[in-house]
């Protein structure tokens, strides 16, 4: 393998190609979801191949230039406000199937590969015929999606073998998505192609992905036509020394990146020769189905904060190469490349948990770096400056500036801390409330309707990581209360040398102002003595010099 080998270890599964593998649904699978779910429901299929958009059209209700507007409209919306529609409108503008086209490319000349998809049929044999684990473009995974996703519910299908212009396909009852930086053209060509059961969850999860907003959710619509949703957002800080920053080329129409960044050099006590950078990123899954055995998945995450050469970046093609070395396997992205997708999972409620228990803990890791970095920078800071909270000993006037001074760069260095760990604090604390109702130990009694199933296996190592994120969350809640306790004494002290400093001028004053009383009583001594002189000797002066003239012979 190639640089994954650090980050992937994958052994080769045992496949049988040839042999169809019919998959029924364990008796405790989905429990807390109603009954409706745990059956293969026999619903109208062609309703599936026929977009949202599409269905909008025939209606009348859609303009050209209004398709993300019209998509991101939940049906009891108004046109006049639709907050969700804004934020997404405002990313995706100027979209057009021709822009699809021309992003084929990159600026070297090759495939710009953004995606993974992966058909399976559930009583199908495990053969390529479908697009089983297939590298797309932007355009290319357009004209995919567009295709009927049950083929067999198409009027064409019923005709004979020689009457067909292109060969059947199977139904694709499960469907992977893996899209890697989601941009405006990728969003373009999900809201273009997305059926209408599927619209609401891809609605939610765009919008969550572009606000960078954790959410945590498992819901079964009953109303209309009932589906179930399962959908984690993490948004986390990625923490990354680098020569030049890594730069977010997905813009809104404002020219703003959808993801921020931000040089906090100023945690390095160390003085490394690379510039520290703190850059935004989410992982984003929303799973949406009919029942048990018809559902699509979709997983959104960035990567553009990573430098090529990191082991730790995910790329579509990646995943290929790994999968043609000799003890490689096919591995599904979704799941981090630790599942294969060759033995694809069906239950809804276990892949979900199975991508969801993977990726908390990848962003979970994330955050203990940033954390980290935040508790030994203010440790080796305060250790470093704690002296400075007391007077030096010498009271000479330069000593005094230079102490002032280091007292001033130190309060500005745990302001500007302060402001950081707050801004990271913030999207931290939403993510453990968010989570909490469903991972949190004994959290089955904090939620109603559909929750993570007591039995699962994978349900311990989600709690274990509940429970690290919990408590980078009290640390952070410890250095900002550190934090306040120094900046006070940092500005008391400062008040105390303000105080001083005015105290030492008043004295001087006071010294000044005496030597001028001084001068004044010496000046009026001087000025007596100058008359007793005139009164007393002057005359007497004058006297014996005239008594003691020579008559003139």
């Amino acid at each position: 393998m190639g640089k994954t080998k650090a980050k992937r270890q994958r052994a080769s599964g045992d496949r049988d190609q040839d042999q169809a593998r019919c998959y029924t649904l364990s008796a405790t699978a989905l429990r807390s979801w109603p009954e409706i779910f745990r059956k293969r429901r026999n619903i109208y299929l062609r309703v599936e191949n026929k977009s949202h958009v599409e269905g909008r059209a025939e209606s009348g209700e859609l303009e050209i230039n209004d398709v993300i507007r019209i998509f991101m409209r939940e049906p009891e919306e108004s046109l006049g406000f639709l907050p969700r529609a804004d934020r997404v409108e405002e990313f995706c503008f100027g979209m057009s199937i021709d822009s699809l086209r021309k992003a084929k490319y990159k600026q070297d000349g090759s495939l710009r590969l953004i995606a993974w998809l992966d058909d399976r049929n559930l009583q199908g044999p495990l053969d390529p015929s479908r697009a089983h684990c297939k590298l797309l473009t932007v355009y290319a995974l357009f004209r995919e999606l567009k295709k009927p996703r049950f083929p067999s519910a198409d009027p064409h299908a019923a005709l004979p073998a020689k009457a067909r212009k292109r060969p059947v396909l199977t139904d694709a009852d499960r469907r992977l998505v893996f899209i890697t930086d989601l941009d405006c053209l990728s969003i373009y060509a999900l809201v273009q192609t997305a059926s209408s059961h599927q619209a609401s969850a891809l609605r939610e999860a765009l919008y969550y992905y572009l606000d960078f907003e954790p959410c945590l959710k498992l819901a079964a619509i009953t109303e209309g036509f009932p589906m179930l949703k399962f959908a984690f957002h993490l948004p986390f800080f990625a923490l990354r020394p680098s020569k030049t920053r890594q730069t977010d080329c997905r813009r809104d129409r404002d020219g703003m990146p959808l993801r921020r960044s931000q040089d906090v050099s100023f945690l390095d006590w160390q003085g490394g020769a690379s510039p520290i950078y703190l850059y935004d990123a989410q992982i984003s899954c929303v799973i949406a189905g009919s029942d048990w055995s018809r559902w699509v998945a979709w997983l959104f995450i960035d990567t553009y904060y990573l430098d090529a050469e990191d082991e730790s970046k995910e790329d579509v093609l990646e995943y290929h190469e790994d999968s043609l070395s000799p003890k490689g396997m096919r591995a599904d992205p979704l799941t981090y490349g630790s599942a294969d997708a060759d033995k694809p999972i069906w239950d809804p409620e276990e892949y979900f948990l199975t991508v969801f228990k993977t990726r908390f803990a990848q962003a979970t890791r994330e955050w203990k770096v940033v954390v980290k970095k935040f508790k030994l920078s203010l440790k080796h800071h305060q250790g470093k400056h704690e002296y400075r909270l007391w007077s030096p000993a010498s009271r000479e006037p330069s000593k005094d500036e230079s102490h002032n001074g280091s007292l001033r760069c130190s309060l500005d260095w745990v302001l500007q801390f302060m402001r950081l760990c707050k801004d990271v604090k913030e999207t931290l604390a939403k993510t453990v409330k968010s989570y909490e109702p469903f991972c949190a130990r004994g959290a089955g009694n904090l939620v109603g309707g559909p929750r993570f199933p007591r039995e699962s296996k994978l349900l311990p190592s989600i709690q274990d990581t509940f429970d690290e994120l919990c408590q980078l969350n009290q640390t952070l809640d410890h250095l900002l209360d550190r934090c306040s306790q120094y900046t006070k004494e940092l500005k008391f002290k400062l008040s105390l040398e303000v105080v001083e400093v005015g105290n030492q001028q008043i004295q001087m004053s006071n010294r000044q102002t005496n030597l001028s009383l001084e001068a004044n009583r010496i000046a009026e001594d001087n000025k007596g003595i100058s008359w007793m002189m005139m009164l007393y000797v002057t005359p007497v002066a004058l006297t014996s010099s005239v008594f003691s003239m020579q008559p003139t012979p």
